[in-house]
């Protein structure tokens, strides 16, 4: 089993807080309110995901992530669609 790296990306939404293991064809795991990434541990840690590259992240203003930098920009869904495609790019994921 792979280990588990953390980081923070620089984004234009704040820095965000992420963990990712693994390589192969990507899983994002999005967290809801008042949650965090690390609700996501075991299938971070699982087995059964071997062979995929598992990413993990705080939300802004969630866990380590910073607080929203525009929160009116950020707190929609076309925000956090957003922010999810920009931090995919920062990680050099290709979405298309």
């Amino acid at each position: 089993m792979q280990d588990t790296t953390s980081l923070t990306v620089q984004t234009s939404h704040g820095r965000i807080a992420v963990e990712t293991r693994g390589t192969g064809f990507p899983v994002v795991f999005i967290h809801g309110n008042s949650a965090c990434g690390a609700v996501f541990q075991k299938q971070m840690t699982s087995p059964l995901l071997e062979g995929y590259h598992l990413i993990s992240f705080d939300l802004p203003g969630h866990g380590d992530s910073d607080d929203a930098l525009d929160p009116e920009r950020i707190y929609s869904r076309p925000g956090l669609a957003d922010l999810v495609m920009e931090l995919l790019g920062e990680l050099d994921i290709s979405y298309a």
